[in-house]
């Protein structure tokens, strides 16, 4: 299978610098040559809740889409996220995958200032 190139887009709103760090030992322990953009702190959107700690990260996988999806849903049980926190707007770790090879996901992300502001520091392209 060729390699893909991929952006994750990782957010947490509770022990948001803990939860952040354990996700990105996480990613690099699965690929170990993962790449991280500067954190961010972000207001929430659409959602009463503490604040957004952000990053993108990005490497190149083998992964299928559907592994890859299943590999940061995983990361992200790891972490703590359950369907009863996140009720609870209680984001221990939220992983989207934006980019898979030449497939934009989750394109009203893109549009995000704080998105557009990390992609800058992505030398992918």
């Amino acid at each position: 299978m060729d390699s893909k190139q991929v952006i994750l887009a990782l957010g947490t709103n509770v022990n948001q610098e803990r939860n952040m760090k354990q996700v990105r030992q996480l990613l690099i322990d699965t690929w170990s040559d993962m790449k991280f953009t500067t954190p961010k702190w972000t207001q929430p959107i659409g959602m009463s809740s503490a604040l957004f700690y952000n990053c993108l990260a990005y490497t190149e996988v083998e992964e299928s889409l559907e592994e890859l999806t299943e590999k940061v849903k995983n990361m992200e049980r790891i972490c703590g996220n359950t369907g009863a926190e996140r009720s609870l707007n209680r984001i221990q770790m939220d992983i989207d995958i934006l980019l898979y090879g030449d497939n934009k996901l989750h394109k009203d992300d893109w549009q995000r200032d704080y998105i557009q502001e990390l992609m800058n520091e992505i030398d992918l392209f």
